[in-house]
């Protein structure tokens, strides 16, 4: 498939990504890559989920965060910046966060995304060191 000489990539590519970084990033750039590699039949499928790269037969995927399989070769392919936003409206409102105990002195309210339900109570995640740490909701803590 990846030729040493840097000729055109050919043969069949199965590939799962994050559906954010599929629809933003990887599709609008298909054109291009398909023009320039013809004889490279890609399969894209998009998800959020962890996927079984064995079972599922895929060649590669791409995910954010911690690698949660230690018997996969995994390569950093970039770091990104997590961000929490909020409407100037919602600000108003709940009053604008300066720590993480404003988070919940403020009584502010989130949407919880989860791979999997139930996998982790409702909270914050934010940077700490090389890694991220979980400020749990107090009802969460219940």
């Amino acid at each position: 498939m990846f030729l040493a000489n840097g000729g055109p990539l050919r043969g069949r590519l199965r590939v799962d990504l994050p559906t954010e970084l599929a629809r933003s990033v990887v599709v609008p750039a298909l054109p291009q890559l398909m023009a320039a590699h013809p004889e490279l039949q890609l399969e894209l499928s998009s998800t959020d989920r962890r996927v079984d790269l064995v079972q599922e037969g895929f060649d590669c995927v791409i995910r954010f965060g911690p690698i949660t399989d230690e018997t996969m070769i995994a390569r950093p392919l970039g770091k990104l910046r997590m961000t929490n936003a909020a409407s100037p409206a919602y600000l108003e409102r709940y009053g604008v966060p300066h720590t993480l105990e404003d988070l919940l002195s403020q009584g502010h309210q989130m949407v919880h995304y989860t791979l999997t339900l139930g996998a982790r109570h409702a909270g914050w995640q934010y940077p700490d060191g090389d890694g991220y740490a979980w400020l749990p909701l107090p009802s969460a803590m219940q």
